[in-house]
C-alpha cells in the first residue's frame, strides 16, 4: 500500500478544506460537469480561494516540479496564467492571509526539500520571496490561526523520515519561530483548527507505518498535548470540522490497506466515536464544504490503487455516507475549492509525475427563503419562594433554550428536515460589543439559542412572603419575530436549516423577547397594567403575513409550556419524562425567625449538573402557525406543493447537551425567609430541581 510508484508518496497530500453538514438533497439532482481547461495540468499543487472570489492554483507536477501558476475566474469559467512561483515545488501548502496574500512554504523538489516561503499578491500577480522556514519540510499541514499567524506542523523529510516540529509564520514581520514539538512525529498529517481556536492533530505517516496518535496545539501556551488517539491508524485521511465543533477524519490508509471507516473528535472529551463507513474505500481524497453545510469527499485512490471518480457526501447528523454523482475523472492528488457561488472546482491531479488538464464542477440546485411562526416559546422561569427571593441568569436571556429543528417540522408528512450551518450568528453579524447571539447544536439535530447583553436577567418571588412559592408568578419567555432561514432541495421534499434571524419589519428591530407572567396567561382579559404593557407587542401590528397578533388560543399554548400551570399539584419526581433532574445537595431553608428576629438570607450559585439520560431526552412540543418568505429560486411553489393545505408545524424544544457551554448555564440564587409577622405555615425547606426542556431551576418543597 505504502509504494505504488517512486513518487506515489506525494500522492498523500492532505487537501484540508473546511467541512459542515449535509444536504439532504437526492444524488441525481447533484451533478459535475465540465469547465475550462486549465492552462498547465498539475498533480500535488494547491488552490486557495482568493478574497475576491478567484481561485490561485500553483505549484505541483507537471512532468517535473513546475514553478507555474494560474487563476480560475468563477464568473468566466475560465483559466489564466499568472506569475510564476520563485522557486517550483510540490507538496507543499498555500495559506490566504486576512491581507489576501498568499502564503506558499515548504514542498520539494528533484533535489530535495524546499525551504524557501513566498508570498503571492493577488494585486500585482506576482510572487516574492521573504526568507526561509525554521525546518525544511513537505508533505505538513499548514493552517491560518485567530491570530492571524500560521502555524505549520509536522511533515515528512526527502527521506520520509517523519518530522515532529512545528513553527509559526508571523505576517506582520515576514518571519518564522519555532513553536512546541508534536509527541509523536509525523507526515501526511491533517490539522483542524476547532471553535475554541485549538487545532487538533490527527493521524499520518512515521517509522513505516499509518499512526493512529491525537494530540492539540494551544496557541496561547505553543504546546501540544496528547488525546485519545484515534480507533484507526490512517495517513492520506481528511479531517473536516463540522457545525457541531466535531472533526470528521474519513478514509486513509494503513501500510496494508485502504480505508472505509471514519470517526468524529469529540473537542469537549477530547476522545473520538465511529462515525460510519464510507461507500467506498479511499485515501488521498478531498473533502470539501458545500454552502447547504454538506461534507462532499471525492476521488482518491481506491483498494486496488485505482484512482477513483466516485464522490460520497457526509451526515454528521445520523453518521451516513452517501453517494453521489461521478466525476467525469478519476482523480488524485487533485485539489477542491469552495467557491462563493457554493458550487466546488475540481481540477488537475494525476499519478506519477503526470497531472490532468482537465476541471469539473460540482453543483446542486436549490431555492432559499424562510419559514416566519407567530412566536417561539424560548424559555419558562420558575418563581423561588419569598418576596425577598430572587435567581440571577446572568447576561443570558435565553437561558441556553434548544429547539428540535428536525422534529419541529417532521408533522408535515411530505417534508424532512436537517440541521445546517448557514451562519451560526443569529440577528446583524456585525453585533456590539455589549450583545451577540449565538446558536450552537449537538448531533441530535437541536440548536440552542442565546442572547448575550450587559443586562442581567433577575426572576422574583411573590409580593408576599407568607405565599411561598406561587406559580402564578412563573414568567414564560417568548420571541415574537423570529425567521427560520431554509433551502430546498432538488427533490421538492427536502429543507435543510440554515439558521435563525429576526423579522426586520419588527420596529424592535432585534429579537424581540417578552416576558409573560403565568398570571396574565391565566387571564388573558385581565387589566392588571402588569398583564397589558405586553399586549401592544404582542399584537406583531408590524407583521404583514397575515398570521395576526397573539391570540387567547396562543396563550393557551404559550401557557402549558410550563407544567404548573394547569396542574398546581404537579410532582416533578413522578414526571415519566424526567424533565426536572434534581440538582444534588443543593436544597434551600425557608424558615421564619423567632418573634423578632429577621430571616435568613442564603445566597450561593447553582450551575448544571449531569443530566439524566432519560432527562436527555426531555421535550416539549406544541403547534404553531407559520408563514414564509421566497428569496431565491422556486422557494414558494416547492414550499407550497410540499406542505400542501398545512398552516401549523410542530415546534419543539428539548435538552441539548452541549447548552452547558453556553451563558445561562448558571445562576445567582439569594433566598430569604418569611419574616416572622408573615405567619408562614408552608414547607420550611425546598430542592432546587433543573428544568431538562429549558435550562432553568425551580424550587420544590422537601416531601
Amino acid at each position: 500500500m505504502r509504494t505504488v510508484s517512486n513518487l506515489s508518496r506525494y500522492g498523500k497530500l492532505i487537501i484540508a478544506l473546511i467541512a459542515s453538514l449535509v444536504s439532504i438533497c437526492q444524488a441525481s439532482a447533484q451533478s459535475f460537469a465540465g469547465t475550462g481547461a486549465p492552462v498547465t495540468g498539475r498533480y500535488l499543487h494547491t488552490a486557495t480561494l482568493l478574497s475576491d472570489g478567484r481561485v490561485l492554483i500553483a505549484g505541483g507536477l507537471s512532468g517535473g516540479p513546475t514553478a507555474s501558476a494560474e487563476i480560475y475566474n468563477p464568473a468566466t469559467g475560465t483559466f489564466s496564467a499568472t506569475g510564476n512561483l520563485v522557486h517550483a515545488r510540490f507538496g507543499h501548502t498555500a495559506t490566504l492571509l486576512n491581507n489576501g496574500k498568499v502564503l506558499i512554504a515548504g514542498g520539494e523538489d528533484f533535489n530535495g526539500l524546499v525551504a524557501a516561503a513566498e508570498l503571492y499578491d493577488p494585486t500585482t500577480g506576482a510572487f516574492s520571496a521573504i526568507g526561509n522556514l525554521v525546518t525544511s519540510r513537505a508533505q505538513h499541514a499548514a493552517l491560518l490561526l485567530k491570530s492571524g499567524k500560521v502555524l505549520l506542523v509536522g511533515g515528512e523529510t526527502n527521506t520520509t523520515a517523519a518530522i515532529g516540529t512545528a513553527e509559526l509564520y508571523d505576517p506582520v514581520t515576514n518571519t518564522f519561530s519555532s513553536t512546541g514539538n508534536l509527541n509523536t512525529a509525523r507526515g501526511q498529517l491533517s490539522a483542524t483548527q476547532l471553535n475554541n481556536g485549538l487545532v487538533l492533530v490527527a493521524g499520518g505517516f512515521a517509522n513505516g507505518n499509518a499512526v493512529a496518535a491525537s494530540e492539540v496545539y494551544n496557541p496561547a501556551t505553543g504546546a501540544f498535548s496528547p488525546t485519545q488517539n484515534l480507533a484507526q491508524a490512517r495517513y492520506g485521511h481528511t479531517a473536516d470540522l463540522l457545525p457541531n465543533g466535531r472533526v470528521l477524519i474519513a478514509g486513509g490508509a494503513t501500510i496494508n490497506s485502504t480505508l472505509s471507516s471514519a470517526e468524529l473528535f469529540d473537542p469537549n472529551t477530547l476522545s473520538y466515536t465511529s462515525a460510519g463507513s464510507l461507500t467506498a474505500a479511499r485515501y488521498n481524497h478531498v473533502s470539501t464544504v458545500l454552502e447547504n453545510g454538506a461534507v462532499l469527499l471525492a476521488g482518491g485512490q481506491g483498494s486496488g490503487n485505482n484512482n477513483l471518480t466516485s464522490a460520497e457526501v457526509y451526515n454528521p447528523y445520523d453518521n451516513t455516507f452517501t453517494a453521489t454523482a461521478n466525476m467525469s475523472t478519476a482523480r488524485q492528488g487533485f485539489a477542491a475549492t469552495l467557491l462563493n457561488n457554493g458550487n466546488v472546482l475540481v481540477e488537475g491531479g494525476g499519478s506519477g509525475i503526470t497531472g490532468t488538464d482537465s476541471a469539473e464542477i460540482y453543483s446542486y440546485p436549490f431555492s432559499s427563503g424562510s419559514m416566519n411562526p407567530k412566536y417561539v416559546v424560548l424559555a419558562v422561569t420558575y418563581a423561588p419562594p419569598g418576596a425577598q427571593s430572587s435567581v440571577n441568569y446572568g447576561t443570558s436571556t435565553m437561558f441556553g433554550t434548544s429547539t428540535s429543528v428536525s422534529d419541529t417540522f417532521n408533522n408535515t408528512n411530505s417534508l424532512s428536515v436537517s440541521l445546517g450551518v448557514k451562519t451560526h450568528i443569529i440577528g446583524n453579524t456585525t453585533s456590539t460589543a455589549t450583545t451577540s447571539y449565538t446558536q450552537e447544536s449537538d448531533t441530535s439535530a437541536s440548536v440552542s439559542v442565546n442572547k448575550t447583553t450587559t443586562n442581567s436577567t433577575t426572576v422574583r418571588g411573590p409580593a408576599s412572603s407568607a405565599v411561598g412559592v406561587d406559580h402564578d408568578y412563573d414568567i414564560v419567555w417568548v420571541w415574537l419575530n423570529p425567521q427560520v432561514h431554509l433551502t430546498v432541495g432538488a427533490d421538492n421534499s427536502s429543507f435543510i436549516w440554515n439558521g435563525y434571524t429576526f423579522n426586520a419589519s419588527d420596529p424592535i428591530n432585534d429579537m424581540d423577547v417578552v416576558g409573560l407572567y403565568v398570571y396574565c396567561l391565566k387571564n388573558p382579559a385581565s387589566t392588571d397594567p402588569g398583564c397589558t404593557d405586553p399586549q401592544p407587542r404582542l399584537a406583531r401590528s408590524w407583521d404583514t403575513s397575515g398570521l395576526g397578533g397573539v391570540t387567547a388560543s396562543d396563550y393557551s399554548a404559550i401557557l402549558a409550556r410550563d407544567p404548573f400551570a394547569s396542574n398546581p399539584s404537579y410532582n416533578p419526581a413522578t414526571d415519566p419524562s424526567s424533565r426536572f433532574d434534581q440538582q444534588v445537595g443543593e436544597a434551600v431553608n425557608y424558615a421564619p425567625p423567632p418573634s423578632g428576629g429577621q430571616p435568613v438570607t442564603q445566597m450561593y450559585s447553582v450551575a448544571y449538573q449531569t443530566t439524566t439520560t432519560n432527562g436527555q431526552g426531555a421535550s416539549d412540543s406544541y403547534q404553531i402557525g407559520f408563514s414564509f418568505q421566497a428569496s431565491t429560486g422556486d422557494f414558494n411553489s416547492i414550499f407550497t406543493s410540499s406542505v400542501k393545505s398545512t398552516n401549523s408545524t410542530t415546534w419543539m424544544n428539548k435538552w441539548s447537551t452541549t447548552t452547558t457551554n453556553v451563558s445561562g448555564q448558571n445562576a445567582s440564587v439569594s433566598i430569604t425567609g418569611p419574616a416572622s409577622s408573615d405567619n408562614y405555615t408552608g414547607p420550611t425547606a425546598f430542592q432546587v430541581w433543573k428544568d431538562n426542556v429549558y435550562g432553568t431551576f425551580m424550587f420544590y418543597p422537601v416531601q
